[in-house]
């Protein structure tokens, strides 16, 4: 017999005095049937016996005791004295042992569905209290609402929490606890859709929302439920976690990076800066070399006006190219002025193919693939005309006399933002190599002995005031390809 039997048939006669009681009960009845005559229904009172022997707690105890009861029943059929009509007295003895046999198989079938009636409280308490262990000992706050937000359950982890004790919450409603005034609509909502259609859109996932304190403080907390019906009703058990120091450590490792990034930051522009003031200086320097060491030759050649003449012609030029240089800083720096707006981007495309056209000193050889609607793009015209410009005249620059073609085409980048146009320039140029496809976008990086190396740094930039971004590959057709991918915030084409 297992634990939990013996468990369930605690309480129960001990074996050897139950034992006693059935022989005397025993001897008590078989002196009284053999003291009166046959006939008398003497055999009935041995049933007492096989109902005492429930009071055992084994099922084959009952067997033996209606066995003896039998016997008893059939000796005393023997040596009672006579009397009675014979027929009578044998159906009396029949029908005392049927009633002995029946009454032992009902003993039986009764002691088991006791035995498991009690098993079954044994085992429901033993469940309830590791149920209510591992509630009380949760570090999590552990509580139980009806359909009616009537707090049902409350683990001591909640009355840490929240200050509540459990005899203070459980019976009221959770809205006047520690659900705030604000979120006492939102909560009704959720609960009145888990009642009307039986689930709710945070059912069976975690997430974090305010709760309150018995004093009255607010902080976050992360918040799982589960729901079941029972007897009709919707029984709803939350687990709830304090999340202010996890969020506060969150905030504070963010703060520290934030830091870190703004001091990274900060050195890169120092050391762009340090760059491109060392490229200004050198830019600069060395007309300002030649226009001092022309100027002391022109000093020199004072009596010689044709020579002063040529050297301060000389000087006059590298003055110029200095001014230029600077007149394309200042371009440059415009490029932060960024006003966008609705553009139509064909008509964009053309006036710049034709502003190209007029400053040419000779025919350009230019074609321009576009779609047949008209596209609408969100920027800033002024610099999207810049920064076209600027790969127009590189792309002649790469080829005078090649074809440039100008293509506009919807492109979508999973990685930029989705949905776009990329806005292409294609010459026939030698092309580009690796080394120089690394720098090309570099400030200051040149390949021409005149050039400035902030054309495609001026592009590279209006390309990241938008959104976009600007790429440099060789086209398989022959020379280099410069596409400017622009996000399409408009969402929309006009159809013409």
């Amino acid at each position: 017999m297992n634990d939990r039997v013996k468990i369930a048939l605690r309480g129960e006669f001990p074996h050897r005095q139950l034992i006693i009681l059935i022989i005397m009960w025993g001897y008590g009845i078989f002196v009284f049937d053999l003291a009166i005559q046959l006939g008398y229904a003497g055999g009935v009172p041995y049933v007492l016996l096989v109902l005492l022997s429930f009071f055992s707690p084994q099922a084959r105890f009952t067997y033996l005791t209606a066995v003896a009861a039998s016997l008893l029943t059939l000796l005393g059929y023997f040596l009672s004295p006579p009397g009675g009509v014979l027929w009578v007295v044998l159906l009396n003895r029949a029908l005392a042992l049927v009633v002995i046999w029946i009454t032992a198989i009902l003993v039986n079938q009764y002691r088991s569905a006791s035995i498991a009636s009690k098993m079954a409280e044994t085992a429901l308490r033993e469940s309830e209290a590791k149920l209510r262990t591992v509630t009380e000992k949760s570090l999590d706050a552990i509580t139980m609402i009806d359909h009616e937000i009537t707090v049902l359950y409350w683990n001591t982890a909640a009355e840490k929490l929240f200050g509540y004790q459990a005899s203070e919450v459980i019976g009221r409603s959770m809205l006047s606890t520690i659900i705030p005034e604000k979120y006492h609509g939102v909560f009704r909502e959720h609960v009145e859709a888990l009642r009307r259609t039986g689930t709710e859109p945070l059912l069976g996932h975690t997430f974090e929302t305010m709760v309150q304190r018995k004093n009255g403080t607010e902080f976050p907390m992360e918040h799982a439920f589960s729901a079941s019906e029972i007897s009709g009703k919707w029984i709803s058990v939350g687990i709830m976690r304090d999340i202010t120091k996890r969020k506060e450590e969150i905030e504070t490792q963010f703060s520290k990076l934030n830091m870190e990034h703004q001091r990274i930051v900060q050195l890169e522009k120092l050391s762009a800066m340090g760059l491109m003031i060392g490229e200004i200086a050198h830019q600069i320097n060395n007309p300002l070399v030649g226009v001092v060491n022309m100027a002391q030759l022109a000093l020199r050649e004072g009596k010689n006006p044709e020579n002063t003449r040529e050297l301060l012609e000389d000087i006059q030029n590298a003055g110029e190219d200095c001014r230029s240089f600077l007149q394309r800083m200042m371009e440059f720096t415009k490029v932060s002025c960024f006003d966008r707006k609705p553009t139509e981007m064909k008509s964009l495309i053309g006036e710049i193919m034709a502003l190209c056209q007029q400053s040419a000193t000779h025919a350009l050889s230019m074609e321009a693939e576009l779609p047949e609607q008209p596209v609408m793009l969100e920027v800033d015209p002024i610099l999207i005309r810049h920064a076209l410009f600027n790969l127009i005249s590189n792309a002649f620059q790469a080829d005078e006399k090649g074809k440039v073609t100008v293509r506009l085409s919807a492109e979508s980048r999973d990685g930029e933002g989705g949905e776009g146009w990329a806005l292409s320039v294609l010459d026939k140029g030698p092309g580009l190599s690796e080394e120089i496809i690394d720098k090309i976008f570099t400030p200051f990086f040149t390949t021409r002995s005149r050039g400035t190396g902030l054309g495609l740094s001026l592009v590279q930039h209006v390309a990241i005031l938008h959104g976009g971004l600007i790429t440099a590959t060789n086209h398989p057709g022959g020379g280099a390809a410069f596409t400017l991918w622009l996000p399409d915030n408009l969402h929309e084409t006009v159809h013409g």
